[in-house]
């Protein structure tokens, strides 16, 4: 866990921007904002040293929380393993976070898909 912070009652637009690294062989850094009852944004990137990884990556989250209980918010990240490669030493070395309460927020709902000829 990188950061922990609990949020008053409010609907606030959450970001963070996260720096991660990796020394050696390979990998994808996950990172994501959450707590009770989920999740809210979430960004991966891939680092490493060896052909197609960038050795640093920024990654940015953003994610809308409207919550009427105060609720305990994390920022996590981890290095997921990528098949047979080596993981590597990938870290965060810098982030930025931050929660702006706002007067009124919502959150797109995704389309629903069509079923049948067409969709």
């Amino acid at each position: 866990m990188i950061q922990h912070f609990t949020l008053e009652p409010g609907q606030y637009l959450v970001t963070a921007e996260v720096l991660a690294q990796n020394r050696t062989g390979e990998g994808v850094v996950v990172c994501q904002i959450g707590g009770a009852p989920g999740y809210y944004a979430l960004a991966q990137g891939a680092v490493g040293t060896t052909a197609g990884f960038a050795q640093q990556q920024t990654l940015e989250q953003q994610g809308v929380i409207i919550t009427s209980t105060p609720l305990d918010l994390d920022v996590v990240c981890w290095n997921a393993i990528q098949g047979d490669a080596p993981t590597g030493e990938a870290f965060v070395n810098f982030y930025d976070l931050t929660a702006s309460r706002t007067s009124s927020a919502d959150r797109a709902r995704p389309a629903r898909r069509r079923s049948g000829p067409g969709g």
